[in-house]
């Protein structure tokens, strides 16, 4: 809670990010496949060694402005990467050849999940990870004695205490873990015996705070906010040394900004407005880790890996080739203890994770969760996968669960 008010402070600035001139031109062409001439639709298109970039329509379509000598890199899940050399004769027609074999993810065969709570008379609502502690949220002997729990990581309850109205735990990117309630937001502090709550401040003014910090990493830490109804993602740079920042990287869904120059879609009653914020107005999802003071940004709207220096520097970009599945449910785990990162899919219910190698772009790794439909708060820490899931579908209790990732 020593940061609420350093990044208070900073967060009641507005930043205009610029665009520097430059001599270009507009180069449209259509991707197609190499064998039936079929255009091909989300293909990814960057700038090599730029952040520049876009992807193809559903006629296989795209443009973009650039400058001679530049080199396009075109990436595809299930087609081989191309680049191509920009200069006054390039192609109307650009042909993928598919991938000759593709090799699934390996598939970890693991024990099955574990009941951490088994007979004992409460339910979860929340959970976070602390040291080597389990903090969990829930009710005890029934819906209204709600308190928080402490316990190992074999679910035997260490101590717990009363807590009113809570909603959920939060946990920042320093580590620190977060009472949530209807009204206020505490720090969690314990010395692995007790459990305290501590430095109260108004929810609201919490969250407009601590949404925006994405991640740290020696020295500098690294902020976020969200324009035009949350289709511009703009990441900036703080140093702490000499309180300075800078802007780290703007990603926008210009397809959608345009989009919503069209014009009102509704009559802006309530149901409307609430379809506005989740459905056309849903966030750019572009996550930022910091990985061994490495950081990462997932750009899935380029399908790119970006790999920044500590200072914010970038150093290198890699096509991803698993963002475009349709089971990927835009979501990310990311295990402190490892420093793996995997990534989460949904199909027939049915969830599952992958590692995602940084490196490559591919995942390496698959662990799926059979027999729990529909799973919820799927966390890894230190080569464990725990998740909530209710048993019985007439009542809202949830259980804590936990099994192995790494065989």
């Amino acid at each position: 809670m020593k940061y609420y008010y350093l990044f208070m402070l900073f967060t009641v600035a507005a930043f205009c990010p610029g665009i520097a001139p430059g001599q270009s031109r507009q180069y449209s062409a259509t991707v197609i496949d190499a064998e039936s001439s079929a255009p091909l639709a989300n293909v990814n298109i960057i700038i090599k060694e730029t952040l520049k970039g876009t992807k193809t329509d559903n006629n296989g379509l795209f443009t973009l402005r650039i400058e001679n000598d530049e080199t396009l890199v075109f990436s595809h899940i299930a087609y081989e990467a191309f680049e191509m050399n920009i200069n006054d004769k390039n192609p109307l027609e650009i042909r993928l050849k598919r991938k000759v074999s593709q090799l699934a993810p390996l598939t970890i065969k693991a024990p099955a999940p574990e009941d951490l709570i088994g007979n004992k008379p409460f339910f979860i609502i929340d959970y976070e990870f602390s040291g080597n502690n389990l903090l969990m949220l829930g009710f005890n002997n029934g819906e209204f004695d709600s308190r928080l729990f402490l316990a190992d990581k074999e679910g035997t309850i260490i101590t717990t205490i009363p807590v009113m109205r809570p909603e959920q735990l939060f946990r920042d990117c320093m580590g620190n873990v977060f009472l949530i309630t209807k009204t206020t937001a505490c720090e969690i502090k314990t010395d692995g015996k007790n459990v305290e709550l501590l430095y109260p401040v108004a929810r609201d003014e919490f969250f407009y705070v601590y949404n925006k910090l994405a991640g740290h990493s020696d020295g500098h830490y690294f902020l976020k906010d969200y324009y035009n109804g949350n289709k511009s993602l703009v990441y900036y740079n703080y140093v702490v040394a000499d309180s300075s920042y800078n802007e780290l990287r703007v990603i926008e869904d210009n397809d959608a900004i345009q989009r919503s120059r069209w014009g009102g879609y509704f009559d802006g009653d309530e149901e409307d407005v609430d379809f506005m914020q989740r459905i056309i107005n849903k966030p750019v999802y572009a996550p930022l880790l910091v990985v061994h003071d490495t950081i990462y940004i997932f750009n899935y709207l380029s399908q790119v890996i970006e790999k920044y220096l500590p200072d914010g520097t970038l150093e290198v970009l890699t096509p991803m080739e698993y963002g475009n599945e349709n089971s990927f449910r835009k979501e990310m785990c990311f295990d402190t203890e490892t420093g793996k990162v995997y990534a989460l899919f949904l199909k027939n219910g049915i969830s599952s994770i992958r590692e995602v190698d940084c490196k490559t772009g591919k995942t390496v790794n698959s662990l799926s969760i059979p027999d729990f439909v529909y799973i919820d708060k799927i966390k890894v820490n230190n080569g464990n996968l725990f998740f909530l899931y209710k048993e019985n579908k007439t009542d809202g209790f949830k259980k804590l669960y936990r099994m192995k990732v790494d065989s």
